[in-house]
C-alpha cells in the first residue's frame, strides 16, 4: 500500500512538468491561456513571427508525429462587432471567409465555456484540414489541425483538436 500511495504521489509531482502553457496577446491585452501536453506535442513560437501583421498575428504551432496545430488570430471591421464565443455570427462571417478553401461547417462546440465554430477545409496546401475559431474580445483566434505526413484528416484530427482546445481558457 505504501509503494502505491509512493508513485501515485510520484505521478502526481510530474503532471506539471508535462503541461506547458502559452498567453496569446494582442494590442497590450491578453486574449487567452493555452496549456498544452509537452509530452505529447512540441510548440513552436518563432518560425512565422515574421508575417504577423497589424490585424493578423501567428502565435504558435504544436506538432506531434501525426498532427500539427497552428494557432492565430485575425481582426478586422467585421469580427470587432461580435460578442465573445458568439458561434452564430462568426460560422457566418467564416464561412464566406473561408470559401475559397472549401469551407464546410461542422457544427459548433462549447469548452471552457468558450463557443467554438469548427469547420473542415478541402482547398488547403495541406490536402484538408479542420478550423476551431472563436471571438475572443473582437478577434477571431482560430486553431487549425492538419497532417503533413497523411495529407487529407479524418475523424481522429477533430477529436484531438478538440482535445487540444480543452487547454485553451478566455481572459476574463
Amino acid at each position: 500500500m505504501k509503494k502505491r500511495l509512493a508513485v501515485l504521489l510520484i505521478l502526481l509531482l510530474c503532471l506539471p512538468a508535462l503541461a506547458q502553457a502559452y498567453t496569446g496577446s494582442y494590442g497590450g491585452s491578453t486574449l487567452f491561456t493555452f496549456s498544452y501536453d509537452s509530452g505529447r506535442f512540441r510548440m513552436d513560437q518563432d518560425s512565422y513571427l515574421g508575417g504577423n501583421r497589424s490585424n493578423q498575428v501567428w502565435f504558435f504551432m504544436l506538432y506531434d508525429s501525426d498532427y500539427t496545430i497552428d494557432c492565430g488570430m485575425f481582426v478586422n471591421e467585421s469580427t470587432q462587432s461580435m460578442s465573445n464565443g458568439d458561434t452564430s455570427a462568426l460560422s457566418l462571417y467564416l464561412a464566406g471567409y473561408y470559401a475559397r478553401y472549401g469551407a464546410s461547417s461542422q457544427g459548433t462546440c462549447t469548452i471552457n465555456g468558450q463557443g467554438y465554430a469548427l469547420f473542415s477545409l478541402s482547398g488547403v496546401s495541406t490536402g484538408g484540414s479542420y478550423l476551431a475559431a472563436t471571438v475572443i474580445n473582437g478577434c477571431v483566434v482560430t486553431f487549425e489541425i492538419y497532417s503533413p505526413s497523411a495529407g487529407a484528416v479524418d475523424a481522429g484530427a477533430l477529436s484531438t483538436l478538440k482535445t487540444v482546445l480543452a487547454g485553451c481558457y478566455p481572459a476574463g
